[in-house]
């Protein structure tokens, strides 16, 4: 095992700060959290796929596994480059915008939160009901399993989650078995780098996952707590004293003597709540961070190159380097803290999370609150909520040229909405069509309209008559509507469709790979994407027709509801609410979670669907630079 060590100090710092955050002491009444987040040397060995990194450069180091054999995906450089999405912006159940100056106050709705975890380019917050809210994203860390859970902890390119029955549940990358929960019943989990670990009802502590430096070997003996750092861990004994195990290159398993209330493991450091309240730290500390300050403490969470504590009158302070103001934590009282490998996060006492540290390329996730459709543009989305508004979010390309207000959803009621790839139109519920954006696709036509659908640069209504009317670019013919009535439409980049009354289907525009030569027969539904489109059968069964350089048109057996084409990858939805993908699956886009839906929309590397709980879902990659916060009207 060979393991390629950074030498310059501040170089090493990035390194090490590349790391994964977790929940240090969980416990499942979550009160007062210790997360442990931590940091990661380099390693050599073939990686899945890492994040983008800020500047367009030279790739940042990878998360180290010590082995040379696959790592988790690597966070980008804090090099400070301009690209940057906060991590601390709108999770799901969020309503408003963060204050851009200070790069996170998150006005949770009035369910709130009960805890918060700060993993690897992503957090998770558990909700006072139960269910747990993930935002920002590096490997699907967000794509949370239904249930009701105890406590949350969110790791390098995983988390775990302890559900109301002891079990474990953990997901997002899993490629060293991280994921791979042992059965029977635990009372806290911890996820790790590559590895978790679990405290179970005997006081035993079990772990899993990757084990080159013995993270996951777990000594024997009765314990009340567990923290999983990047590549050791650690575990308060019942007697209060603390034991480490695991990497130990920097003194970061050689916890000292004396009795602790609590541990959190970080990086290549650990830290530790002793009896009377005070903090020791100890390991790695070529930036301070395990030069713990004086007072008193109630939890403590290691990070990657900082610290962060909970005083006993509910303040934070923190400690170790403050590139970005990852040491200056907000003023105010909190109940939890948790510091990530660059990041933190702090749950105040009204059940709000503030977050605060530089949130390099971490991708905001769907907005919260209740929704009945959603659709996907060209690096952007607009969902129709349950009480007639809209809410988009997403890549504005805002400034110069770029700057296409595709994102700025108007206020008032509605009842559909269709995305496009610079503009945008929604049925108003007197049938009338507002468009935004750029183009003239946003010259919509008075009249009232039954249904709408945006194109690349042109728009489609169907009148309520069933005729058809398209306005905006005329190139390639994709505005000749043809004659006669229709019961849908759908339009696309190169050209577009419609579903007559009798079911057949129509197609117009640019057919240079047959992508406006439907097949014979009746249909319920027709989605268009850029060289191809699909067809829902009148029994169920899908077909597509077109360009198949990706297997989008290949078109699984079976029977669905409802169907989306995108541009590499199309879904459907089953009678059961389930998704199925096909086309690329290597962004991740075709690749649905196991949950029931009912509602399914595609785009260029990402879907986004509708729960049976009315909020949304979404899973992708998206390309460099998009920002997908959410903007509401």
């Amino acid at each position: 095992m060979t393991r390629r060590r950074v030498h310059d100090p501040r170089a090493r710092c990035r390194a090490r700060t590349i790391g994964a955050g977790r929940l240090g002491l969980v416990v499942v009444v979550v009160g007062l959290i210790a997360a442990a987040c931590v940091g990661a040397g380099s390693a050599g060995g073939d990686a899945p796929p890492a994040a983008p990194t800020d500047s367009g450069g030279d790739a940042p180091p990878a998360a180290s596994t010590d082995s040379g054999g696959d790592a988790p995906p690597a966070a980008p450089t804090d090099s400070g480059g301009d690209d940057r999405a906060d991590l601390a912006e709108l999770p799901r159940g969020a309503v408003g915008e963060p204050e851009p100056a200070s790069l996170g106050e998150h006005l949770q709705n009035a369910e709130g939160f009960r805890a918060v975890s700060v993993g690897l380019g992503h957090a998770c917050g558990l909700r006072v009901d139960g269910a747990i809210t993930c935002w920002g994203e590096y490997y699907r860390q967000v794509d949370v399993p239904f249930g009701a859970f105890g406590a949350v902890s969110a790791g390098g390119g995983h988390s775990c989650g302890l559900r109301a029955g002891g079990t474990v549940t953990c997901w997002g990358y899993g490629d060293d078995g991280q994921l791979d929960a042992l059965g029977g019943a635990f009372g806290a989990v911890s996820a790790g780098g590559d590895h978790s670990c679990g405290v179970r009802v005997d006081g035993t502590v079990t772990c899993w996952g990757n084990n080159d430096d013995g993270q996951a070997d777990a000594p024997s003996g009765a314990f009340g707590a567990v923290s999983a750092g990047w590549e050791h861990s650690c575990g308060l004994r019942a007697s209060g004293t603390v034991t480490c195990w695991g990497n130990n290159d920097d003194g970061q398993a050689d916890a000292p003597g004396g009795a602790f209330g609590a541990v959190s493991a970080g990086g290549d450091h650990s830290c530790g709540v002793r009896a009377e309240g005070t903090v020791t730290c100890w390991g790695w500390n070529d930036f301070g961070q395990a030069d713990a300050p004086g007072g008193t403490f109630d939890v403590v969470s290691a990070g990657g190159a900082h610290s962060c504590g909970l005083r006993a009158g509910g303040t934070v302070t923190c400690w170790g380097w403050n590139d970005d103001g990852r040491t200056e934590a907000p003023a105010g009282t909190f109940r939890a803290v948790s510091a990530g490998p660059s990041d933190s996060c702090g749950l105040r006492v009204d059940g709000t999370v503030t977050c605060w540290g530089p949130f390099y390329d971490a991708v905001a996730e769907a907005p919260g609150g209740a929704f009945d459709a959603v659709t996907t543009g060209e690096d952007y989305w607009c969902g129709l909520r349950t009480d007639a508004t809209l809410t988009c979010w997403g890549y504005d390309g805002e400034g110069g040229h770029w700057d296409f207000g595709k994102a700025d959803a108007p206020g008032g009621a509605f009842g559909a909405v269709s995305t496009g790839g610079i503009h945008a139109c929604a049925l108003r519920i007197d049938g009338t069509a507002a468009c935004w954006g750029t183009g003239r696709g946003t010259d919509a036509p008075g009249g009232s309209f039954d249904a709408l659908s945006v194109g690349t640069p042109y728009s489609c209504g169907l009148r309520a008559s069933g005729t058809v009317t398209c306005w905006g670019d005329s190139l390639i013919g994709r505005t000749d509507a043809p004659g006669g009535t229709f019961s849908a439409i759908s339009a696309n980049t190169t050209h577009a469709c419609g579903l007559r009354s009798d079911g057949t289907v129509t197609c117009w525009g640019n057919s240079h790979i047959g992508q406006t030569d439907p097949p014979t027969g009746t249909f319920s539904a027709i989605s268009a994407a850029e060289r191809y489109a699909c067809g829902l059968r009148s029994d169920g069964t899908v077909t597509c027709w077109g360009n198949n350089d990706d297997s989008q048109t290949d078109a699984p057996g079976g029977t669905f509801s409802a169907i989306s084409a995108g541009r590499y990858h199309a879904c459907a939805l089953g009678a059961d609410g389930t998704v199925t993908c096909w086309g690329l699956h290597g962004d991740d886009a075709a690749d649905p979670p196991e949950e029931p839906f009912t509602a399914v929309t595609t785009g260029t590397h990402e879907t986004c669907a509708v729960r049976a709980d009315k909020e949304l879902q979404c899973w992708m990659r998206l390309p460099h630079g998009v920002h997908a916060a959410a903007r509401t009207s």
